[in-house]
């Protein structure tokens, strides 16, 4: 919750001068014509058509993930516990 927490002081998903391109890319499916369609499809995927909050929830978890198996690569035999997630 630690990297959701820009998120959670500024009371709304964090947004910049490009996050409506990606939102209409991601409703109407078509990429823009100077940005790639995939992160408008993963918040297609994500947000399921209902908030955006799930977004900052999810790109924190897939980070923590991230940092969690290049951790057990680096550290193969220390034990990582499971805390790690929360």
């Amino acid at each position: 919750m630690i990297l959701c927490a820009p998120a959670f002081i500024n009371h709304y998903p964090l947004v910049f001068s490009d996050t409506a391109t990606y939102l209409d890319s991601s409703f109407d499916l078509k990429p823009p014509m100077d940005r790639p369609i995939g992160y408008g499809l993963f918040i297609k995927t994500v947000t399921l058509d209902s908030t955006l909050w799930t977004i900052p929830i999810a790109q924190a978890f897939l980070l923590n993930l991230l940092l969690f198996w290049t951790l057990k690569i680096l550290k193969p035999e220390k034990t990582i516990p499971f805390h790690f997630f929360s």
